[in-house]
């Protein structure tokens, strides 16, 4: 396949998912009026039940996102499991601003506390965290986590920050890749929906030279690689492990951006040549669009199949044809107007 046709139908495949609606909005969002804002005294009693549940070592869901939502302490409690220092709180929109509910659940636990509050905003649960002097960073876990999360995100969300506070985000994806080819950090909010992703691994499991490759959020990862107790080499070489695999490692900004591309070690395609996974992974990455970097490196990897797929799909609707039959349709109404048939020449002829 032509290289100039190669890049067509990579954009035109990943503008045609883009462009599905695959990613609407937030999953699960309700209507601003399912939780009524709480204010004044039934304000203050809720934070004082949420320091309460703190104290007794227990998550506090307060009724009302219950009743909204399939959501309650228990489902909290197993996402964190033996974090003892961390405290959480998930709540209606309540009047009192986040510092002083969460200093309420951090007094029972110290230096070493986390407290977590969601409170929901309009369409969605957004994050609050404080922490102690011996705590993780907060601004750091709020900007990897940023943006606010629907009720049917809110346990994996909740999933994404125990990982990040207990510092398993390196560990979790090399946990990940033992078993499947592609690994996205549960939390990490991007272009790939499930479909997609159940159709990338797939791709990624049938390259001819097996590859691992992980996105995982940039200041998670790096804060982790720089202060955590992972091990020594870098982000790609701790996730590799002691597996002969390669790894590709592709990091994901606070503002939804691909910010970077880290590599384990250079692999061999089919006629022996050795390419550089740095320059595979680099040359396929796309800083707006995980999706696109994903399909992009599986054409650098040597995978036409998902080419091929995708030419498939545009052969088998006229629709996908719209757009280039008003391009022909523009062309001959400009080029029209300007041709004209030659004229006829009736003047008599010399004798």
């Amino acid at each position: 396949m032509g290289s100039a046709l190669r890049s067509v139908l990579v954009v035109a495949m990943a503008a045609l998912v883009l462009t599905g609606g695959a990613f609407p909005g937030g999953a699960g969002a309700a209507s601003a009026d399912e939780l009524a804002t709480i204010s004044g005294d039934a304000a203050v009693e809720a934070v004082r039940d949420a320091g309460a549940a703190a104290q007794r070592g227990e998550p506090y869901v307060h009724p009302a996102v219950g009743e909204a939502f399939a959501v309650d302490a228990d489902a909290v409690d197993r996402e964190f499991g033996d974090l003892s220092e961390v405290r959480v709180a998930v709540l209606p929109d309540v009047r009192i601003h986040p510092r002083t509910i969460a200093e309420a659940l951090l007094e029972p636990v110290g230096d070493e506390g986390v407290a977590v509050v969601y409170l929901w905003r309009g369409t969605g649960f957004r994050l609050h965290l404080e922490s102690g002097s011996e705590g993780p960073d907060a601004d750091t876990v709020m900007n990897v986590l940023h943006g606010p999360a629907g009720p049917d995100e809110l346990i994996q969300r909740i999933d994404a920050l125990a990982a990040l506070i207990n510092g398993g985000v390196i560990s979790g994806a090399a946990e990940a890749l033992a078993t499947r080819p592609l690994h996205v950090a549960p939390g990490l909010s991007t272009d790939i929906d499930r479909a997609e992703m159940t159709r990338l691994t797939r791709a990624f499991g049938h390259l001819p030279q097996p590859v691992r490759v992980a996105v995982l959020p940039a200041a998670a990862a790096e804060y982790e690689h720089e202060f955590g107790r992972s091990g020594i080499g870098s982000i790609a070489e701790l996730v590799r492990g002691e597996r002969d695999v390669p790894v590709i490692v592709y990091t994901v900004s606070a503002d939804g951006r691909i910010a970077a591309a880290v590599t384990s070690e250079s692999r061999a395609d089919d006629s022996g040549q050795r390419i550089a996974l740095t320059d595979a992974a680099g040359s396929a990455r796309d800083p707006l669009s995980a999706h696109t970097t994903l399909t992009n490196l599986l054409v650098e990897l040597g995978d036409d199949s998902l080419i091929d797929a995708a030419a498939a799909r545009i052969g088998d609707s006229p629709w996908y044809f719209a757009p280039l039959g008003v391009l022909v349709v523009v062309g001959v109404l400009i080029v029209l107007p300007g041709w004209r048939r030659p004229d006829r020449d009736d003047s008599p002829q010399g004798t």
